[in-house]
């Protein structure tokens, strides 16, 4: 238990593990009072959590030295849940619909034929995921402006959601491209590294307002009116 703790108390993971507890207490505590998709998410942060920890056992406890494959299935249900959550929400479905097929598709080549699912980071399949990702919060925005009139847009919980994992996945798609430059320097390799965990504190702290807002949705009877 020991060893845990100071797992968590490093620099770099303490914020993000005080924003995934403070997530999913503040969702557990108001979970009758979200809709469909901040259940979704709710959902998504309680499985972050368990994988961290399987993560964690599997490396350190179990001493296999290598966690890739835990986190590469994680890539997996992550992207089919945040796709759920933007279903629930974004009226052009058929699209993510398609999204979804195409991700998956290329996750499993990806993992046989180019990056091992068990020893190597699938950092394609999270480039894909990213990109994705970005096109639906485009199409929740999209939708938003086209059907809602007068309701401020901070009361939906997919505004926060959709904006932190917006900023991530700039981020992510930038910084993966940095590491992949050889002669990137560590300097700014490290930049890159703290570029993205800032990025990552955000999308976390995304889901705390989210959570507390009112929980206006655009399957909502006239909502807005």
């Amino acid at each position: 238990m020991g060893n845990f703790i100071s797992y968590l108390l490093a620099p770099h993971r303490l914020p993000y593990f005080i924003l995934l507890f403070l997530g999913i207490a503040i969702g557990g505590i108001r979970f009758k009072y979200l809709n469909r998709s901040s259940r979704v998410f709710f959902i998504l942060l309680c499985t972050t959590l368990l994988n961290e920890i399987i993560g964690y056992l599997y490396k350190y406890e179990l001493k296999v030295g290598n966690n890739a494959g835990v986190y590469n299935t994680f890539t997996f249900i992550q992207f089919g849940l945040v796709c759920m959550g933007f279903y629930f929400q974004v009226m052009i479905r058929k699209y993510i619909i398609f999204t979804l097929i195409v991700f998956y598709a290329f996750a499993i080549f990806n993992a046989i034929f180019w990056q091992s699912f068990l020893i190597a980071s699938n950092s394609n399949t999270l480039l894909l995921e990213s990109l994705f990702i970005i096109i639906w919060v485009m199409l929740f925005f999209t939708a938003f402006f086209r059907k809602i009139d007068n309701t401020p847009i901070y009361q939906f919980p997919l505004f926060w959601i959709g904006m932190g994992w917006l900023i991530f996945s700039i981020v992510s798609i930038l910084s993966f491209g940095f590491y992949t430059l050889n002669e990137l320097t560590p300097y700014w390799k490290n930049i890159s590294f703290w570029a993205r965990a800032l990025a990552n504190y955000l999308l976390y702290l995304s889901f705390i307002p989210a959570f507390l807002s009112p929980q206006k949705s655009l399957n909502d009877p006239a909502p807005g009116k």
